[in-house]
């Protein structure tokens, strides 16, 4: 059996693997003998058919299921050892003609990522410490949540919730036939609502105002007719509520805004630490230029094809083509798969991290919190599931290895203004 190997580019390689009848022939003739001491055929007693009869009848797919266990020895004991392949290997070619084997891998290399001077990147970061006025507000939402309305003759303004028609318009501004949402309830001090609120205000019931509103490329056109204006009676702070809203954690007023503040300086918190880890992902991929293997990248988009059938229920729709999706991912998980290797270079720099019992028990007190269930709750969910808790493990590590990146990158830190003018910006 002969191996030859062909360079594509630093990261990906094409395996050619050829062999003739003669180098295969003993795996054949012992597959043979084994088929025929279990195969029944009328006329012939068991274990006593002739081997030729054996290779004219089954001949064929017993010598390609041979091949196939030969290809993936060689793989296993050549290919690998001698290329350490990165990514699930592709079987290209697999041809067996006139007692000629010619079979083709295409495999991935890892490459050699050179990390750079981490000390001179540049990446934001949110910092915002929870105000007062914004507690307050908090609060006053969950109020109005579970207060009522009454029906007012006041014009709209945006402390009001609105009942609304929406009949939807064509290009000359003429009702479309059946297409029409009655009493749409919409509340226009909600974020979503700038548009209805922008439109409405100043109109009182049984006025209507001619809307558009942009869809993408497109332009949707709507007659709202104001059917009532509703103004808004919250409910009273008791301590049922003060219960109700901090889950049994406050009983007074104080203590629910206390409540409140922990939970949405939490949430900054938080989304201030994605944020900051999608940007330095996004620096780290700015300045490093390296090619990743096909066969990895293709690995990529094959699960992100899988994860949308499986959002979809394994119902596509009948238009839906398969091979412009994988097109339309080629460049996601390009970006993905160069990530990829950069946190394993980062990894290997970092290579005195370490993942304590401590770190895992820290995890699953802040998921439980988080999710409101106890400790114990969540521990038994992942000593039930083994590989959940190694992507557990894996989460902590990428927080360890972003720590360490903070503490040597440039950090530009922002209140929530800037930091959204920035992103404003950096969106254009």
């Amino acid at each position: 059996m002969k191996l030859t190997a062909e360079t594509l580019n630093v990261v990906d390689k094409l395996i050619h693997v050829e062999a003739t009848r003669e180098d295969l022939k003993d795996q054949f003739e012992t597959a043979y003998r084994f088929y025929r001491s279990r195969v029944n055929l009328p006329g012939f007693r068991k274990g006593q058919i002739p081997v030729d009869v054996i290779r004219q009848r089954f001949g064929h797919d017993i010598e390609l299921e041979e091949i196939q266990k030969e290809l993936n020895k060689v793989y296993q004991d050549q290919i690998v050892r001698e290329h350490n392949p990165m990514g699930e290997t592709q079987l290209t070619k697999l041809q067996w003609e006139d007692d000629q084997l010619s079979a083709t891998f295409k495999i991935g290399i890892s490459p050699n990522v050179k990390l750079v001077d981490l000390t001179k990147l540049k990446v934001p970061k949110l910092v915002h410490d929870v105000t007062e006025r914004e507690v307050d507000e908090e609060v006053q939402r969950a109020l109005e949540r579970e207060g009522s309305t009454e029906e007012v003759d006041e014009k709209v303004t945006k402390e009001h919730v609105v009942i609304v028609d929406a009949q939807s318009l064509d290009n000359k501004k003429k009702p479309i036939e059946g297409q029409v949402d009655k009493d749409q309830k919409i509340d226009l001090s909600q974020s979503g609502a700038e548009e209805f609120l922008k439109n409405l205000k100043g109109k009182k019931a049984g006025q209507s105002v001619d809307m558009t509103v942009k869809s993408g490329k497109e332009k949707d056109r709507f007659r709202v007719t104001i059917n009532k204006v509703l103004k808004k009676l919250p409910a009273e702070p008791t301590e049922e509520f003060c219960k109700k809203q901090s889950g049994d954690q406050a009983s007074t007023l104080n203590e629910l805004k206390a409540h409140f503040r922990s939970q949405m300086q939490m949430y900054f918190d938080q989304t201030s630490d994605r944020l900051f880890q999608q940007d330095v992902i996004e620096v780290l991929l700015n300045a490093h230029e390296f090619q990743t293997p096909e066969v990895f990248q293709d690995q990529i988009v094959e699960h992100a094809l899988k994860e949308y059938k499986e959002k979809q229920g394994d119902k596509l729709p009948e238009t839906f083509d398969e091979q412009a999706y994988r097109e339309s991912q080629k460049e996601m998980a390009e970006r993905e798969a160069r990530w990829v290797f950069i946190n394993k270079a980062l990894q290997e720099k970092y290579d005195d991290i370490e993942i304590t019992a401590e770190d895992v028990d820290q995890e699953l007190e802040k998921m439980a919190t988080s999710y409101g269930l106890t400790v114990e709750q969540v521990k038994g969910f992942y000593t039930q599931n083994t590989s959940e808790l190694e992507n557990l493990r894996n989460k902590i590590r990428d927080e360890k290895v972003f720590a360490k990146l903070e503490s040597e990158i440039q950090i530009k830190e922002m209140d929530k203004d800037a930091f959204n003018k920035y992103k404003e910006k950096e969106n254009k």
